[in-house]
């Protein structure tokens, strides 16, 4: 009879125990909009991806209380792709890398974008790859010569997503999406090359992104 008696009494507190942490969830989704993010780019044969929701942080890059340090953001003039820490929930595959997208007048469709890598090291990825190919590291485009075309790059937007709303938290909506996939050109940098200090030397990139816009 005291065992009935116990288990009858704890029922109770299991219930109030499951409907707390029910609750806790709804509210989580309830701030943070419960948003699927994504980003894949590939440089020649080497895969750079995260993935995640926004339930379980920010993907801001910036790490702290509620951003994680994998990011995966947009507003209406750029895009942030970006690999912080391999250690961090929504890594997937790749290396420390930094990739921005910059447009003139973002619109669906076709937009000519300026694209920069940076990995924040002298000794990262990007750094290495292009020091590998005796290339300048901070200039691509997809047109071969001597000419800087800083805007060339074809990259096409699929939807333009929703901008969240903000009060103290971010309640994020739908992701801008977009891709790109083709070869680009980096600026020779050996002194030897008659192509010397011409955009040509070409690697392979794609880029497909589902991204949390912050505006």
């Amino acid at each position: 009879m005291k065992k009935l008696l116990l288990i009858l009494l704890c029922l109770p507190l299991l219930f109030n125990s499951c409907e707390e942490e029910e609750q806790e969830d709804q509210n989580i989704q309830l701030v943070s909009g419960d948003v699927d993010y994504e980003f894949t780019v590939k440089i020649n044969e080497d895969i750079f991806k995260i993935k995640g929701n926004t339930v379980d942080g920010d993907p801001f890059g910036s790490g702290g209380f509620w951003s994680l340090n994998n990011g995966c953001q947009s507003n209406n003039s750029g895009v942030i792709l970006e690999i912080n820490d391999k250690s961090e929930s929504n890594f997937v595959s790749g290396e420390v890398i930094r990739l921005v997208i910059l447009f003139p007048n973002m619109s669906l469709g076709i937009n000519n974008v300026d694209i920069s890598f940076a990995d924040g090291s002298t000794d990262g990825y990007w750094m290495n790859l292009t020091d590998s190919l005796q290339a300048n590291f901070n200039s691509i485009q997809t047109t071969m010569g001597g000419e800087l075309n800083q805007y060339d790059i074809p990259l096409t937007i699929t939807d333009l997503g929703a901008a969240p709303n903000v009060t103290s938290t971010y309640f994020h909506n739908s992701t801008l999406k977009g891709y790109f996939n083709g070869t680009v050109y980096l600026r020779n940098m050996d002194p030897t090359s008659p192509d010397f200090y011409t955009w040509s030397i070409p690697i392979d990139l794609e880029i497909d992104f589902k991204t949390v816009r912050v505006q």
